[in-house]
């Protein structure tokens, strides 16, 4: 996104890796992040999660609520 909506109150970076044999493993998940305009959101649906929650959690708080998403593909070799 080169901005982010003007209708969001806060952001949410999660970054899963899909193809681990054990599952989906979260490498990092950040919520409560203020949108870029100057100002600190101070409630949203992810204002009443937890500093423990999982990916699940966030996800459940998020449904209903998501403005825009973007992905990106990370390749590694040996």
């Amino acid at each position: 996104m080169a901005r982010d909506p003007e209708e969001a109150q806060t952001l949410v970076l999660l970054s899963e890796d899909p193809d681990p044999p054990d599952g989906t493993f979260t490498h990092c998940l950040i919520t409560r992040i203020p949108p870029r305009r100057g100002e600190v959101a101070k409630d949203g649906p992810g204002s009443r999660l937890g500093a423990d929650a999982g990916p699940d959690e966030v996800r459940d708080a998020m449904a209903g609520h998501v403005l825009a998403t973007g992905t990106l593909v990370c390749r590694y070799a040996r």
